[in-house]
């Protein structure tokens, strides 16, 4: 049996909230279907004000709540069933990661919530990301001590992409510029076009190109374009 550090674990879910999001893009109309198939808690929050827009079968079933219930209840759905710790201390740091909204970035964060009618709160473990282009924070959210498991789980479902997997750390190290000049480098654009577009000189996209090259270990553009395309910058 394999062994996984906690860390691995932790790293693990945020590239299965990714993975998750490549999904859901793929199924198109059908992605309600699929997120119903996943063994793990997720749901839609509105950017605008944190209300869950939509759980999945495993969510609702750990919460209690139908999806009618949710939309009807709004953000006090979070005022009643969170911990006033989790209630307290998360959104003094979720609401700055909103308000950038990178869709190349995670959030994640540890909390406690009960079920409905329940008095003892469970604590779990929580990834969210801005939806690429929509109006939506997608949250996966895991208790602790099934971590491990339900991260083996949900790559087994998702067929574990191993070059998502080794890259991970490497695409969350490029900043939100390198993102946009990798973007353009992916898509086909000359040094000099992305300086147009972007407003910078040759030589700052020069140095952007070579930063990224080195962050993500790639030699060339045929491997720039994959890393980029693996993580659907195009």
């Amino acid at each position: 049996m394999s062994y996984r550090t906690d860390l691995e674990i932790f790293l693990g879910q945020q590239i299965d909230l990714l993975r998750i999001e490549k999904a859901i893009l793929e199924h198109g109309k059908d992605w309600k279907d699929f997120l119903n198939d996943i063994p793990g808690f997720i749901h839609m929050n509105l950017k605008k004000d944190i209300s869950v827009a939509f759980m999945n079968k495993t969510g609702t079933n750990e919460t209690g709540f139908t999806n009618i219930e949710l939309n009807e209840l709004g953000y006090s759905y979070q005022e009643q069933h969170l911990d006033p710790y989790s209630l307290h201390i998360t959104p003094k740091k979720l609401v700055p990661f909103i308000k950038r909204d990178d869709e190349n970035k995670i959030f994640s964060f540890a909390q406690s919530f009960r079920r409905r009618e329940g008095k003892k709160y469970n604590l779990i473990y929580t990834v969210t990301k801005p939806l690429r282009g929509g109006n939506s924070l997608l949250t996966y959210s895991l208790s602790m001590k099934e971590m491990g498991i339900m991260s083996k789980k949900v790559s087994r479902l998702l067929r574990e992409n191993e070059f998502l997997h080794n890259n991970f750390l490497c695409y969350q190290s490029l900043t939100p510029k390198e993102i946009e000049v990798l973007t353009l480098l992916a898509s086909g654009n000359t040094n000099k076009e992305i300086s147009e577009q972007l407003f910078i000189s040759i030589d700052t996209v020069k140095q952007h190109r070579k930063i990224i090259k080195r962050k993500t270990e790639c030699r060339n553009i045929v491997e720039l374009v994959r890393f980029a395309q693996a993580f659907d910058l195009v």
